[in-house]
């Protein structure tokens, strides 16, 4: 599952690395042209100065609740089949109180959480991950990490490298199994995923602060990546 095939014809891979097409006029943001929608008060993203490029999406001081969401075609997007991979690299530059995310696969491009989708989560920085289909919720605290604050909470102003490998096939077509990796080790495991190979969503990354009033939060992306198999 580590060595993507380089053929389309094996399946679909893509991935961002941010070093291009920042808030431009129609709000497409990245490599891949990311659509912006705001929730609340409109965030503002910008670049890092890095070698590998890294973009920063800063909260408005407006309002509580107030983030923003970067999307891929809406509803585009359905898991079928086995060994799917999905990995990012983030940081809170600044703090981690009130800073939220949900990166990953997903139909919601608001602060709610979604109603179908597999996604990272993170919480002012304690991390769990998720499945969701329209019937059934799996949530899962990770744990044991030890690069983590307790083995569950990021650290501020340090990369962590997220990632969620999915196999198995389950009763709906959709993937059973999904292992949670943070900065290479083992965070913990779904095993009885029931989406469906019929339920839509999107590549998606969710940010938005949720400090009670009007607090600018900061959170770094480093890269998007998702292998996709043809199967």
């Amino acid at each position: 599952m580590d060595n993507f095939p380089r053929s389309p014809a094996d399946g679909t891979h893509i991935f961002d690395d941010f070093h291009s097409n920042l808030a431009v006029s129609d709000g497409l943001v990245g490599n891949l042209n990311w659509e912006m929608v705001t929730i609340g008060n409109a965030s503002t993203p910008s670049f890092v100065a890095s070698p590998n490029g890294v973009m920063r999406i800063t909260t408005a001081a407006t309002a509580d609740g107030d983030g923003e969401a970067f999307t891929l075609e809406p509803d585009a997007l359905v898991l079928s089949g086995t060994d799917q991979i999905f990995r990012c690299r983030v940081r809170y530059p600044v703090e981690l109180a009130s800073g939220n995310f949900r990166i990953g696969f997903s139909n919601s491009v608001t602060a709610t959480e979604p109603s179908v989708g597999i996604w990272i989560d993170s919480d002012a920085g304690v991390l769990s991950f998720d499945c969701a289909n329209t019937t059934t919720d799996v949530t899962k605290a990770v744990t044991g990490v030890p690069t983590l604050t307790s083995g569950t909470t990021m650290k501020v102003a340090t990369w962590h490298n997220l990632e969620l490998r999915m196999w198995g096939e389950n009763a709906n077509g959709g993937p059973k199994n999904i292992q949670c990796f943070v900065d290479g080790y083992p965070a913990g495991l779904i095993d009885n995923a029931v989406i469906a190979d019929t339920e839509t969503m999107e590549f998606s990354i969710v940010h938005w602060q949720d400090s009670g009033g009007a607090d600018a939060v900061a959170l770094d992306i480093d890269y998007y990546e998702a292998w996709l198999p043809r199967n």
